[in-house]
């Protein structure tokens, strides 16, 4: 095995994952997606490959080379993922600036006081998001109030330091 072995690993995984997601969010969404995500995305996969390695050890066919491919592949596969992982919330709740665009593409050049969609679809978005995290246990609703769970706050923390890492200051997107 070799460098294209390990491409062909991760794009096997990756098609996998892709076409489960669509299968899936084709059908029903699921109730707590990021638990979804880690599910089928990560934990599935990975035991996929631990059990292929496991078979062909047992076997004795697994050579250095096929481990080092069988890793690369799934290095790789991760390294996907997390490029989806990065994309798919601009896709799928669309960008106040996706929007922009989105709407000239549809109605063609307009004046500029026609962006004024942007405060009725950020109030969508904004709807969405909330019901999404609070699905997910990122917070809880106390009265007229939201409440951060530790969930939330190891998110939120882990986000923040993400951004620290990359020097990315807060507010900063397109």
């Amino acid at each position: 095995m070799n460098g294209a072995a390990a491409l062909v690993i991760a794009a096997a995984l990756f098609s996998y994952a892709l076409v489960l997601h669509v299968v899936t969010w084709r059908l029903r969404a699921p109730p707590k997606y990021l638990y979804w995500f880690l599910k089928y995305w990560l934990l599935l996969p990975l035991a996929v490959v631990c059990a292929i390695l496991a078979v062909e050890g047992l076997r004795g066919e697994l050579s250095a080379s096929q481990l080092l491919a069988w890793l690369g592949g799934f290095l790789t596969y991760l390294a996907l993922c997390a490029s989806f992982i990065l994309i798919y919330p601009a896709i799928s709740m669309s960008s106040l600036s996706l929007e922009i665009l989105h709407h000239l593409r549809r109605h063609g050049p307009q004046r500029e006081d026609a962006l004024s969609l942007a405060d009725q679809s950020g109030m969508a978005m904004l709807e969405v998001r909330r019901d999404n995290l609070m699905h997910s246990g990122m917070f809880r609703a106390d009265g007229d109030r939201l409440v951060l769970t530790a969930k939330g706050r190891l998110v939120a923390s882990m986000i923040d330091g993400v951004r620290w890492a990359l020097a990315i200051p807060r507010g900063s997107g397109g």
